[in-house]
């Protein structure tokens, strides 16, 4: 009969590197996510102000540069615990 083998992926909450599997696929798709959102949402904020100040290029300009520190935030704090 078949030998029955474990994953090496670790499950969502788990000890992360400690216990040697590495980072799980439910991790990396919570962080895809999080970068996503926190990219689009201060851009769309600031698309929308800019629109009601009437500055709607300076408003995505200060939206993606809130949106790019926002997701190193979002980054950094993430993968900290690999390090």
């Amino acid at each position: 009969m078949g030998r029955r083998t474990e994953s090496r992926v670790t499950k969502h909450g788990g000890d992360g590197p400690k216990s040697g599997a590495g980072i799980s696929y439910a991790d990396m798709l919570g962080l895809g996510v999080a970068l996503a959102v926190a990219v689009v949402i201060p851009l769309l904020l600031g698309l929308w102000l800019g629109g009601l100040a009437g500055a709607q290029t300076f408003g995505v300009l200060a939206g993606v540069a809130l949106g790019i520190v926002a997701a190193g935030c979002v980054l950094y704090l993430r993968l900290r615990r690999y390090w």
